[in-house]
């Protein structure tokens, strides 16, 4: 059983060693982010500390022992680095750098004998459980947040090695079960870091899979959204729709035009046309309650969606947006002051459909710009 178990942590290591190189090599290109590099590097390291934690017993020990915990402790502290990247949050860089001087100092040069294993053991383990678990939590906020399934994997797995490394630090230090070889198949203890160490390959499988589930939704959304104001452009507002509920209770749509615009653009130039869209989506977002729909139809055209509102309701909230735009441009002392004309139109029950109100809305709003602009007008 020794060369099966020894077998197993070269395997697992050349997994992680294979793995880390490719995804160094790959941010060579500069097409990935950074935390690629520092996954690629914590693969890297951990799985040279693993093949050397293999060879105890084979190579001296002066060159396994040293070399297989500092590898491991430097990698398991990148591996954190490079999640702390990836969900965007702050790295503490001093605490990661005395807590790695600490732990070298402790194995290498305080606990280097044979007899110091459990020390060394017990020490290391509780750094990957330390770090898995706050892997595990980031994991888990990130999937809250970003609606990421794999990120629960990630977090579920993480949380998992991290449960083993714990339990693997209270048999060291409680010296639960005692054994002198180091690859015994039969000691609780080794089967926990065996698994632990195992689940390396399966853990970097999860963390790609969240990458790319990211990524997925980052194109997603910039597919369904307009790149100047950042609301939803005609594809978005078709998804937004579909994905409101209670529509049977009541749905209004604004069908928002900017006049003038054109005047704008042509007499102050494209930046100061861009400042009037975005103060505009500005001032709409701030009239709006959150189960409302702001997105951009084309051009200088908006569409507001109000689920749960009444055709009287939306009316008053027109006025008062146009009111609130006319004010915010006259703020902005533009040579040229843009205005509203807004087209209404409301609907009730399961069977109301999208392209319905925006013909409604689309006329309501020719007349408002036949009678004048800034205006309102609602459907009949």
């Amino acid at each position: 059983m020794l060369l099966d178990v020894r077998t197993l942590y070269v395997a697992t290591a050349a997994i992680a060693v294979a793995l880390g190189m490719v995804q160094l090599l790959a941010c060579v290109t500069q097409r990935f982010p950074s935390w690629v590099a520092w996954w690629g590097a914590s693969n890297l390291l951990v799985g040279l500390g693993v093949l050397f934690l293999s060879q105890r017993g084979v190579a001296p020990d002066w060159v396994s022992v040293p070399l297989s915990n500092l590898l491991m402790t430097v990698g398991y502290g990148l591996l954190l680095v490079g999640m702390r990247r990836f969900v965007a949050r702050k790295v503490y860089w001093p605490l990661h750098a005395v807590v790695t001087v600490l732990i070298l100092g402790l194995v290498i040069v305080l606990w280097p004998a044979l007899s110091d294993f459990r020390q060394r053991a017990a020490l290391i383990a509780g750094l990957a459980c330390a770090c898995d678990l706050w892997i595990a939590i980031d994991a888990m906020r990130t999937a809250r947040r970003e609606r990421l399934l794999s990120a629960r994997v990630v977090g579920a797995l993480f949380g998992f090695t991290s449960l083993l490394f714990g339990i693997r630090v209270v048999t060291m230090i409680g010296d639960l079960y005692g054994y002198r070889e180091w690859f015994p198949i039969d000691s609780p203890s080794v089967l926990l870091g065996l698994t632990a160490v195992m689940l390396l390959p399966v853990r970097n499988m999860a963390l790609i899979l969240m990458a790319n589930e990211r990524y997925r939704n980052d194109w997603r959304m910039r597919a369904l959204r307009d790149p100047l104001t950042s609301v939803p452009n005609r594809a978005g507002i078709r998804a937004a729709f579909e994905g409101l509920e209670n529509r049977s209770i009541g749905m209004s749509l604004l069908m928002v035009d900017l006049d003038h615009f054109k005047d704008v653009n042509d007499a102050l130039g494209h930046e100061a046309g861009d400042r009037v869209l975005l103060g505009f989506v500005a001032i709409a977002r701030g009239g709006l309650r959150y189960t409302d729909v702001l997105g951009r139809y084309g051009g200088d055209e908006f569409v507001i969606l109000l689920p749960e509102t009444s055709l009287a309701d939306a009316q008053a909230l027109a006025e008062r947006l146009r009111h609130a735009f006319a004010d915010g441009m006259r703020g902005a002392h533009l040579a040229m002051t843009p205005t509203l004309s807004i087209g209404i139109a409301g609907g009730q029950g399961k069977a109301v459909k999208l392209d319905v109100l925006l013909s409604e809305a689309d006329k309501a709003l020719y007349l408002a710009k036949r009678n004048g602009r800034n205006c309102l007008y609602a459907a009949a």
